[in-house]
Parts: structure tokens; sequence; C-alpha cells
């Protein structure tokens, strides 16, 4: 796993040697550090993804997420506001897209717009019920919230209906609130249990 994280990282830096505009590289090489637990590389690669795309709500929300659970609650904020903004756009010709629903239900949160928020994600939810991500996602915006037993309930939901990686649950601070909690080590366990059980060319 460490030998694939390398190979990663350098792919991404070639590839933003030969173009430190492409929004691709910077989007994923941030996912890719988030993965290895790098919370503050992959906030500023979200943000230099931000820049890179400016219509782009995805690397902004995330980049929220990380903000505030990191403890850099005014800058999280402010990146909150802007991902809105550009959310609201967003919404306006894809209203129908949930995960920019999902996701913008962090920033909501943040801004401490808690009833819109909850209005998203059971709009999300009305849209893709069965999505392993949609539903994580609406776990991490309830444990945020601190309803622990609601969040679990859809966290427990997410792997059973597809793939959660052990490590974007360890490595996400939006779950603080859930860790301790027996159900929550229960589940962890369970997912890798499954990525150890997966073929290793999966």
């Amino acid at each position: 796993m460490a030998r694939d994280f390398e190979k990663a990282d350098s792919a991404f830096r070639k590839a933003l040697e030969l173009n430190p505009h492409l929004f691709e590289a910077y989007y994923y090489y941030a996912r890719t550090r988030f993965h290895q637990g790098d919370l503050d590389g992959a906030a500023e690669l979200f943000r230099k993804a931000a820049e890179a795309d400016p219509a782009d709500y995805q690397s902004r929300c995330l980049r929220v997420q990380i903000l505030r659970g990191t403890g850099h609650t005014a800058l999280a904020m402010e990146e909150a506001r802007e991902a809105v903004k550009v959310l609201e756009k967003h919404l306006e010709w894809h209203p129908d897209d949930a995960r920019g629903l999902h996701l913008g239900a962090g920033s909501l949160v943040a801004l401490g717009q808690t009833e819109r928020a909850k209005s998203w994600l059971r709009r999300a939810l009305q849209l893709d019920p069965d999505d392993p991500i949609v539903l994580y996602n609406v776990a991490c915006n309830f444990a945020t919230l601190g309803e622990v037993d609601e969040s679990l309930d859809y966290l427990e939901q997410a792997i059973e209906h597809g793939t959660v990686s052990s490590d974007w649950m360890r490595n996400d601070e939006d779950l603080v609130s859930l860790r301790g909690n027996p159900r929550y080590t229960a589940l962890l366990e369970r997912v890798e249990e499954q990525e150890r059980a997966a073929p290793a060319d999966a």
C-alpha cells in the first residue's frame, strides 16, 4: 500500500509539472493525501484544485470538512460561504445532483444552517437512497451534528451497500464523535476485514 501511494505521488507530481493548472491532478492528489493521513497537505491541494476550476464544488466542500475537523474554524466558515455560493449556482442547473447536496450539507453545517443542511441530506437520500457514498456522507453530517445513533445507522447502511475505505474512515474528522463507540469500532473492523478479503488486484 505504501508503494502504491509513492507511485501515485510521483505520477501526480509529474502531471502537475507538465500542467500546473490541471484540476484533476490536484483533486485526486488531495484525495490520496487524505488517505495517507496528510490532512494539511490534502487541504492545500483541494485549495489549488478550486483555484484551477472555480466552478468545482467538491474540492471546496472537502476542504471545509478538513479545516473544520482540524480546528481551523474561522477559515472553514470562510471557505464554506464560498462553497455554498458555488453550489447554489451549480444546483440551479443540476437540482438532482445528490453529491452536490450531501457534500454541500457539510458546508451548511459549518455555517450553522442545520435545518437547511438536513433538508439537503433528505433530498440526496431521496435521489440515491442506496448509494454508499451518499449514505457515508449523510453519516458524516449527522456525526458532526452530534446525532451519533443516526450517524451510525447510515454508516452501517453505507458499508452494506458498497465499498467504504478504512483509511478514509480513520482520517475523517467528521466522524470524531463516533470514535470510541463500540458500534463504530465494530463497523471499522468489518470494513478492514472486507479489505483484507478483497482480491489484491481488485
